[in-house]
């Protein structure tokens, strides 16, 4: 993150599937445009090295392990997400997982 702009200073934003491809990509974007972000995924791990990266470039992050199929831990994600960084601004989806079915004929 070299470049730093102020379009979303305090603002918080929340992306889920933060750990890895387009939504580790999208975190970093809004951390570089100014943003607060809560990070949310199931890989606690991969969330800490996302969120450290953020935090390097002086930028407030929250790193959540979470599996969006459960309505209860989503809930909290949100909760913490407003109790610690603020009011959200922004959300962005990008968890997702794709399932190969066979084509019967």
């Amino acid at each position: 993150m070299n470049q730093t702009t102020t379009a979303l200073a305090d603002r918080v934003a929340l992306v889920t599937g933060a750990s890895s491809g387009l939504g580790r990509a999208t975190a970093l974007a809004l951390a570089r445009a100014g943003a607060s972000v809560a990070l949310v995924a199931r890989s606690a791990s991969e969330l800490a090295t996302v969120a450290g990266e953020l935090r390097g470039n002086d930028r407030r992050a929250l790193a959540i392990a979470c599996d969006l199929a459960d309505p209860d831990g989503l809930a909290d994600a949100v909760r913490r997400t407003r109790d610690e960084l603020g009011p959200l601004a922004v959300l962005v989806n990008a968890a997702g997982r794709t399932r190969r079915a066979r084509c019967r004929s």
